[in-house]
C-alpha cells in the first residue's frame, strides 16, 4: 500500500510540478520556474508520502487492537502477516495461532474485510502448498468437514508444526 501511495505521489507530482514550473519559468524566470516545478514534484510527493505512512500506521494498529482482542480470551502462540484468498478477493491481513484456533483477518485493496476462526479439533490437516509459479509459502488446512483454506504466510512448515503440536 505504501509502495502505491509512493507511486502516485511520484505520478502526480511530475506533471504538476512540469505544469507549474513552465507556468512560473513563462510568466517569471526560467530558473524560478525549474525551482518551483522542484518544489511542487517534492511537496506532492512528501504530502503522499506521509498519506501511506499514517494508512500503514492505521492498519497497524488495527492488528494490534485484533491481537490483544485474541489474547483476552486465548493464549496467542503466534503471528504473521498472511493473504488469503476466497472467492476471487485476495485479502492480505495477519494470521493468528492460539491454543485453540487458527484466526485469520484481513481486508481487499477495495476494503472489503473477512475474518475467520478454525478451532484446531476442526483441522484435520495442515501441509505445505505451492499457489503458483512464484510462490512457495502456501500453508493449507484442510478442515473435518472437506472445506479448504488456503493462505500465504512466510515459514509455512513452521506453522504446520505449530498447527500438529498437541496443546
Amino acid at each position: 500500500m505504501k509502495k502505491n501511495k509512493i507511486l502516485a505521489g511520484i505520478l502526480f507530482g511530475m506533471p504538476l510540478g512540469a505544469i507549474v514550473g513552465i507556468w512560473v519559468g513563462v510568466t517569471v524566470s526560467l530558473w524560478i520556474g525549474i525551482a518551483a516545478g522542484a518544489i511542487v514534484f517534492v511537496g506532492s510527493g512528501w504530502g503522499f508520502l506521509q498519506l501511506a505512512i499514517g494508512a500503514a500506521q492505521k492498519h497497524q494498529n488495527r492488528y494490534v487492537e485484533l491481537r490483544e482482542e485474541i489474547g483476552q480470551t486465548e493464549v496467542l502462540c503466534m503471528d504473521a502477516l498472511a493473504n488469503y484468498e476466497s472467492a476471487g478477493k485476495l485479502y492480505l491481513g495477519r494470521l493468528f495461532l492460539t491454543e485453540e484456533a487458527v484466526h485469520f483477518a484481513g481486508k481487499t485493496k477495495e476494503g472489503a474485510e473477512t475474518r475467520f476462526r478454525l478451532p484446531r479439533e476442526s483441522i484435520a490437516l495442515a501441509s505445505s502448498y505451492k499457489p503458483s509459479e512464484y510462490v512457495t509459502t502456501g500453508l493449507q488446512l484442510r478442515l473435518r468437514d472437506g472445506k479448504v483454506y488456503r493462505l500465504i504466510v512466510e515459514a509455512p512448515e513452521e506453522w504446520i508444526e505449530a498447527i500438529k503440536r498437541p496443546v
